[in-house]
């Protein structure tokens, strides 16, 4: 066996390792986030603070991301040196926290509560980044937390003395982030044990499988710490972006003059930004550690590609492009969920990469497969190039790296989603003809043919109205930022935090709510669903509800889909929960209808 000492130093150097992997994504999405955060303040200010604080955030990011990757790569320590060099990371880090936490003071406006909320929400979002870059390394975590939010959330306080009690803004801003912070550390801690699980995990696998021969045993464990990390990350890195957005649609019903709409429109779509990026880095995680399983079933392809004209209509429009889509009858054998997300993902880039002409989706018939090619009129890709833009965080001809460009991880996804289901893929380009990526997807049987459900692209928007909504959820945030959401739609509100609270507001005010949303996970082990079905049992009636979940766990959202009751996956935008209320709602009673508890509930 090996010596104790340098099984722990070779965890160490690996938490150091996988931390390091992750700089590159953080330091590209800080520093559009500090561009983005000055050009919302560019006109606020007299002097020139915003210039210098952005430069200061800027030079911080260009430091760490030299740090890692110009010295530590080119060193490659040995496992002893992790703690020195562990020190060099945390101090550029926490330095870089301090440039970011101080706009709490610097940009702070005490009579202006839409800029307030704008720092909080952009501190929000680069704590939650940084706390998944950070996940496999404390020290960093621990060095960053406080001096991001520490800052803004004082100054809030110290504002809110010198404000009636029953008009105070600043105390609730103030609360929120004191929530959230605690939120985060809770978080920080399941996904870092997880991380620190899964390491040592592999670690022991290694050695283990040597000695004792118990390799199959050993990686089962792993792959299931991993499992449970994915879970927790995709759970608890989505509760403060659902939050995020709720407060942003909150706010947007409260402003009304257009220079602080077209502001909250550049934050809303700064924040859709971060939730595209999450998800991608989410399903990269999920695609390496083989919890993604194809469900292949044989369906027309049209059913696929026929949406796909409408939903794309707003972005060709925009861009003054053309988008075609020539179908066909054939029945092919696949996994619908997965090829639908290459063929968007190789739609989106076409559309990105076109300024002029058309991008256009081609079946065409080969020899037992159905070969499917999105083909478009921009610049090409040159052949040297045409292998390493499937690789992580590439991207071509993005110097700039221009936030509307993503992260780089399309074409990965795409790569590594066509290999699961064994669909070869194939690209043709020359500069300045275009380029064409092709999918070739077996035939499929017409007797085996199911039925595929195709979500219909945006939103239904209408109002609420005067509905009693309850709200059971365990996170404080989530309940404040729900509630505020919902209130200002004229909705009235009952907030649990179990199934147990919400029988007792129910029999307390003798009145079922309308309507129920519940998140998935709650606490003591209970399930949304299992509430749900407790709270219908006991008052002896059907309620509408919709649940809420950011888990991805295979058994989890079976569980969901077996219920019958519509899910939502975090992050929610206020406009996708207006429209699901407005449907449960429209089915059911209206504003007034009597919803007393007729029946008395079971003991």
């Amino acid at each position: 066996m090996i010596d104790d000492n340098v099984f722990q130093w070779k965890i160490r150097a690996d938490q150091l390792r996988t931390m390091a992997r992750q700089i590159p994504g953080g330091v590209v999405g800080g520093t559009l986030a500090a561009w983005i955060l000055a050009f919302l303040f560019r006109d606020t200010f007299q002097d020139n603070r915003v210039l210098y604080w952005v430069i200061a955030a800027t030079f911080m990011h260009v430091v760490l991301f030299t740090t890692v990757f110009v010295l530590y790569r080119r060193v490659q320590p040995a496992d002893h040196e992790t703690d020195i060099w562990g020190f060099r990371f945390t101090l550029v880090s926490g330095i870089a926290a301090v440039v970011w936490g101080s706009i709490g003071v610097i940009f702070f406006l005490p009579d202006s509560h839409e800029y307030q909320l704008i720092l909080a929400v952009f501190l929000c979002a680069y704590t939650a980044v940084m706390m998944i870059n950070s996940v496999s390394y404390k020290p960093i975590f621990l060095v960053n937390l406080t001096p991001l939010l520490l800052p803004l959330m004082a100054n809030v306080f110290w504002h809110a003395k010198d404000v009636q009690w029953n008009k105070n803004f600043e105390l609730g801003l103030g609360l929120i982030l004191l929530v959230y912070y605690l939120a985060i550390l809770r978080g920080y801690a399941v996904l870092h044990r997880a991380m620190l699980e899964t390491i040592t995990l592999r670690f022991q696998t290694s050695y283990l499988a040597e000695s004792l021969g118990q390799q199959k045993v050993i990686a089962e464990q792993a792959n299931m710490a991993k499992s449970r990390f994915l879970a927790a990350a995709s759970h608890d890195l989505r509760q403060p972006l659902h939050a995020q957005n709720l407060f942003v649609g909150t706010l947007r019903m409260q402003l009304q003059n257009s220079t602080y709409i077209d502001i909250l429109e550049k934050l809303q779509l700064s924040m859709d930004i971060q939730s595209s990026m999450l998800n991608a880095l989410l399903d990269i995680s999920k695609l390496d550690a083989g919890v993604i399983l194809p469900e292949i079933m044989d369906f027309p392809i049209d059913r696929l590609l026929a949406p796909l004209t409408v939903e794309y209509a707003p972005v060709v429009l925009e861009k003054n492009i053309e988008l075609r889509i020539i179908s066909s009858k054939q029945i092919v054998r696949s996994d619908p969920a997965l090829l639908i997300r290459i063929l968007k993902n190789l739609v989106d880039n076409a559309i990105r990469y076109t300024s002029t002409g058309a991008v256009m989706v081609v079946c065409r018939y080969r020899k037992n497969v159905l070969r499917i090619e999105v083909r478009d009129s921009g610049s090409g890709i040159p052949e040297e190039k045409q292998k390493i833009i499937f690789q992580e965080y590439y991207q071509l001809d993005n110097p700039e790296r221009d936030r509307n460009k993503g992260l780089g991880l399309g074409l990965s996804i795409v790569e590594r989603l066509a290999r699961l289901l064994d669909h070869p893929i194939e690209l043709r380009s020359k500069p300045g003809m275009g380029s064409t990526f092709a999918i070739d997807v077996p035939f499929g049987d017409q007797r085996r043919v199911a039925a595929v459900e195709i979500a219909e692209p945006g939103v239904r928007f209408g109002r609420p109205g005067n509905f009693l909504v309850m709200l059971i959820d365990d996170d404080l945030s989530v309940r404040v930022a729900t509630q505020a959401l919902l209130s200002a739609w004229g909705c009235r509100i009952q907030l649990a935090e179990s199934s147990e609270d919400a029988i007792r507001l129910i029999q307390g005010s003798g009145e079922v709510p309308d309507a129920v949303i519940v998140d998935y996970r709650l606490r003591d082990n209970n399930s949304g669903v299992e509430t749900l079905d407790h709270l219908c049992s006991v008052f002896n009636r059907d309620i509408p509800a919709v649940i809420i979940t950011g888990d991805t766990e295979v058994e989890k959202l079976q569980d969901v889909q077996a219920s019958g009751y519509p899910v939502l996956f975090k992050p929610v935008s206020a406009a996708r929960l207006r429209a699901t209320l407005h449907h449960l709602l429209q089915q059911d009673a209206v504003p007034g209808e009597d919803r007393t508890t007729i029946t008395p509930p079971r003991n």
